[in-house]
């Protein structure tokens, strides 16, 4: 019996062994591919992007320089520099684990198949796509379902749809007409001119009891500096888009100037937007921009507090002066009557005899 069973232990053994060195070379092969690179691409060569989404829409973007990239479809506008370093600082260096699936089935159930997909990114060199990587579904809180256009495994990335948005309106540098207010050296807002001829701003035309209302001005510096345009129209308007105009603003930068024109739509709850610092037309949010477009200079303004006239001491008011007293003051200012000492429970009697009638 003891011998029957070591040879079973031994035959087992065996097989052990023999399923492991015909599978060797497959457990190495899953193991490379848990360690491997989700995309293995020259980055240095990548001068492209073009998203797709499920709905048709699309959105390209391209390379202009090491930190600068552009919307050549949007009108040659800067794609917001944060956005797609966050997006790249996240692909790159992305390794794959485990695949959760890789049939056809399951590609489009996770919408990572050729036809359905929630996100589709061209990774372009000139225009030649290098890679494609479809996202569909979230399996978790910020991951999504990605897979490679010519591979079959599927997996769960640490992603987010809403980091590869199909629309150009959301890589939109939406500060591009911010100031560098150390720049600036003037504003001009309609009666409003202020000026900087060294470290502090001077609003123009004070009196002398007024003084410049810091917090104000701070606001209005604060709006400029974040100032936020929305979308872009073109570099053309319909003139029935473009009702009156509400403001215009200047600046001047010493070496360059810049101008501003707030101008109302036909329809919408919005403002229009032509600056010289760029040759089209932006959409701006109205609360935003009626910070400026509705400023009043008095709200600048802060009046100086005068410091009232000390008392006069009475003491050193010459007899000839005029001195006006409150009625207790004069009371005790009046000299005391030295009066007798009287016994207790005795008052004093006034004489009542009359005087004698004096003689001629």
């Amino acid at each position: 019996m003891n011998k029957a069973i070591k040879i079973l232990t031994v035959a087992l053994v065996l097989q052990v062994l023999l399923v492991v060195l015909t599978n060797l070379d497959h457990f190495k092969s899953n193991d490379s591919n848990q360690n491997s690179r989700l995309l293995s691409l020259d980055w240095s060569h990548i001068d492209g992007l073009r998203i797709a989404g499920k709905d048709s829409t699309s959105v390209l973007l391209k390379k202009k320089s090491e930190h600068e990239w552009i919307l050549p479809d949007y009108f040659s506008l800067p794609v917001d520099s944060v956005k797609i370093d966050e997006l790249l600082d996240k692909l790159k260096p992305m390794h794959t684990d485990w695949p959760v699936a890789t049939t056809e089935e399951a590609a489009k159930r996770f919408e990572v198949s050729k036809d359905n997909f929630q996100r589709q990114l061209n990774f372009l060199q000139g225009d030649t796509t290098k890679s494609t990587l479809l996202t569909g579904t979230s399996p978790g809180y910020r991951k999504v379902h990605a897979k490679l256009a010519d591979q079959s495994a599927i997996y769960a990335i640490e992603l987010s749809n809403f980091l590869v948005s199909a629309s150009a309106e959301d890589w939109l540098k939406k500060q591009l007409l911010a100031l560098d207010l150390n720049q600036v050296k003037e504003i001009s807002i309609v009666d409003i001119h202020l000026t900087k001829p060294d470290k502090d701003w001077v609003l123009d035309g004070l009196s002398a009891d007024q003084k410049i209302n810091h917090s104000s001005l701070q606001s209005l510096l604060d709006t400029l500096t974040n100032f936020r345009i929305e979308s872009a129209f073109g570099p053309s308007l319909d003139a029935n888009q473009l009702q009156n105009q509400v403001a215009t603003l200047a600046f001047d930068l010493g070496s360059d100037k810049h101008n501003w024109a707030f101008y109302e739509p036909k329809e919408g709850a919005y403002l229009i937007l032509k600056s010289t610092q760029n040759a089209v037309y932006f959409k701006v949010n109205r609360a935003e921009a009626e910070k400026i477009t509705t400023l009043k200079r008095q709200a600048l303004i802060q009046s100086v507090t005068v410091p009232t006239a000390a008392v006069a001491d009475p003491a050193s008011t010459s007899p000839t002066e005029s001195t006006n007293l409150p009625k207790s003051m004069a009371q005790d200012a009046l000299p005391s009557l030295d009066m007798p000492d009287m016994p207790t429970g005795e008052s004093p009697t006034m004489d009542d005899s009359k005087p004698e009638p004096m003689s001629p």
